[in-house]
């Protein structure tokens, strides 16, 4: 069989190269996970035994996808080496796994079959086989002088150094490039999970990576947690709803309940192999955080004043605050329907038999299992203001101005003009709704689902 590959020689032209030319190794990885640890292995030796001017093999990365008679072939690009330019190739039967690495070269001499065996077999040996590395970054958020309390797991620490909130943890990869790779997941990961957490947004910066053959232990400590000091709740679905942010004796404090969570989602050693309900959960915790970011936008960073807390925002762009409040309502909403379709039970039409995935509705039981059947009808108009927004682009809010000034507005479902929040109709009665109050109920049922389908039950079954 003959495939087309692009001519290292002339840019953005091809050429045909007969498939049996290239040299095959067997390789036999059966999941994602492997496969990459064995890709990143292979690419580590490449490195240190056939690498350029400047210790690397520079790659010219140009994925492409060939069926093949009895299975498929992903093409990966061109790798330039201290012996010649290699068109590299692998072919698998099942998304995910590597039967075979294949490699072609018009300009390498014959011997280069032997020693990339040997790389190809030192790389299967060694794809476990990793280095130590510590991480420490600053979190920062919208305010100056708020620092999270002092909390150590399993693998990371969280501490105060220089007036500035930080976070230690350690990775093992198999060289920087890796740790590099693992270090921004884990640092994004984090954060998606501190907004729901907190209520907070937090970004990261200044991350430092060094390598750390004789890591330090990282010792639990006691120290005070959520629910030990600040929240109890009257809801009577549950504890720990947190009205404005869960701050005491001006520190951040994170639940015990989280602290498990970090210790075994995300601060693991190596790659993550988290069960499909905790991806779930930390996508739909990504756009969540994507809607405080978007709340953030219309207030000034202020400095966090204690004895005993003040909040004390300054709102900007105002011209702007409609569409920044459909953003955030957006995503919010969005993060819920991405949690709720995990495990959900979807009918398909008799007519089509096309799957009927009533999402509104969707949202609304899951609110309703946290909260009560009332706020699931809010949130299901909620919804359908979103929609609203998304396929026809009209607006849940009107801009807010300098000076408000009621006015007629017959789309919102009270008539008047929505200025800074979102009017819902429920059973004849209307009430106005904000995007505090929506992040807050929010992020609650986020809490109470990871505690109630997450911890609860650490052998989850379905990858």
């Amino acid at each position: 069989m003959k495939i087309k590959v692009p001519n290292y020689k002339v840019i953005n032209t091809t050429i045909e190269v007969d498939f049996n030319l290239f040299e095959s190794f067997s390789v036999q990885t059966k999941n994602e996970i492997d496969s990459n640890q064995f890709l990143l292995s292979l690419w580590h030796e490449l490195d240190i035994e056939l690498g350029t001017k400047d210790g690397t093999c520079p790659w010219a990365y140009l994925p492409n996808r060939y069926k093949l008679k009895r299975n498929l072939l992903s093409f990966l690009g061109i790798v330039d080496t201290a012996i010649g330019h290699f068109y590299v190739a692998i072919s698998y039967q099942k998304k995910g796994d590597i039967d075979s690495i294949h490699f072609y070269s018009l300009n390498s001499s014959e011997d280069y079959k032997k020693r990339i065996k040997g790389l190809v077999t030192k790389a299967i040996k060694n794809s476990k086989k990793t280095r130590s590395y510590t991480v420490t970054a600053e979190l920062k958020c919208i305010f100056q002088n708020l620092f999270i309390n002092n909390y150590t797991g399993n693998n990371f620490k969280f501490y105060e150094q220089n007036k500035k909130s930080k976070i230690k943890f350690k990775v093992n990869s198999i060289d920087e490039f890796e740790a590099t790779q693992l270090t921004e997941k884990r640092l994004r990961t984090l954060t998606a999970f501190l907004a729901i957490e907190t209520n907070i947004h937090f970004d990261f910066d200044n991350v430092l990576i060094s390598e750390t053959p004789n890591i330090e232990e990282y010792n639990t400590t006691s120290c005070k947690h959520q629910e030990e000091v600040v929240f109890k709740d009257t809801n009577e679905n549950g504890k720990y709803f947190i009205d404005n942010y869960p701050i005491y004796d001006s520190k951040l404090l994170i639940s015990s309940k989280g602290i498990e969570f970090l210790n075994n989602y995300v601060f693991v050693e190596r790659e993550y192999n988290n069960p499909k309900i905790v991806r779930s959960f930390l996508q739909a915790c990504i756009h969540f955080q994507k809607g405080l970011a978007s709340e953030n936008a219309i207030i000034m960073p202020t400095a966090f004043m204690s004895e005993e807390q003040a909040f004390a925002f300054s709102p900007v762009g105002l011209f702007n605050k409609q569409a920044i409040i459909n953003s955030a309502m957006t995503f919010y909403l969005s993060s819920i329907e991405v949690l709720s379709f995990y495990g959900s039970q979807q009918s398909t039409c008799k007519m089509c038999h096309q799957v009927q995935y009533k999402i509104g509705q969707r949202v609304a039981d899951f609110i309703e299992e946290y909260f009560n059947n009332t706020l699931s009808k809010v949130f299901k108009k909620l919804y359908n203001n979103r929609s609203k927004f998304l396929h026809t682009g009209e607006s849940s809010s009107s801009n807010l101005n300098t000076h408000i000034k009621p006015m007629i507005d017959l789309t919102t479902a009270s008539g008047l003009k929505d200025y800074g929040f979102i009017t819902v109709n429920i059973n004849g009665n209307c009430s106005g709704v904000n995007i505090l109050q929506i992040r807050e109920w929010t992020s609650y049922c986020f809490r109470r689902y990871y505690r109630k389908k997450i911890l609860i039950n650490p052998t989850h079954n379905n990858r």
